[in-house]
């Protein structure tokens, strides 16, 4: 399942990255994220995990990336780490506009085992989910929410 999705937020680079980067606000961005947990604590780096609890389908899961590449205020990268059914990575570019800051967010995830058979269904429903993400992010940040 390959996706890309992008956005442009009327507000500057800096301070889109500070709301991106901060665990505390990605639930704000629905899309079905219950939560976020980095470890260990701090700042993110390169080698900090990120752990979603996140609603599929009615049903509460948990997913796990590392972080494989930092470059603030520009890009974050992360693979699926520790599960039996997905892989892949995500990427998020921001850049520096005339009108703010475009957010880019792409990813690459395969879905393994019995759930291959529901791929058709589970990239649909991962695409939507992007989608209200970012939707949610605009929103947010232009409305000084962040």
């Amino acid at each position: 399942m390959r996706a890309e999705v992008s956005v442009v937020v009327n507000r500057p680079i800096d301070e889109v990255w500070a709301f991106i980067t901060d665990p505390f606000n990605i639930p704000r961005w629905g899309g079905g994220r219950l939560a976020a947990r980095v470890t260990p604590p701090g700042p993110i780096r390169v080698g900090s995990t990120i752990e979603y609890r996140i609603l599929m389908f009615g049903l509460e899961r948990r997913v796990s990336f590392v972080f494989t590449e930092l470059d603030p205020p520009h890009t974050a990268a992360a693979s699926v780490t520790g599960s039996r059914f997905l892989s892949g990575s995500v990427r998020t570019a921001l850049e520096a506009t005339a009108a703010g800051t475009k957010i880019v967010r792409s990813g690459d995830l395969k879905v393994r085992g019995i759930l291959r058979l529901l791929s058709p269904i589970l990239a649909a429903f991962m695409r939507r989910q992007v989608h209200t993400q970012m939707r949610s992010l605009k929103r947010l940040l232009e409305a000084g929410l962040g």
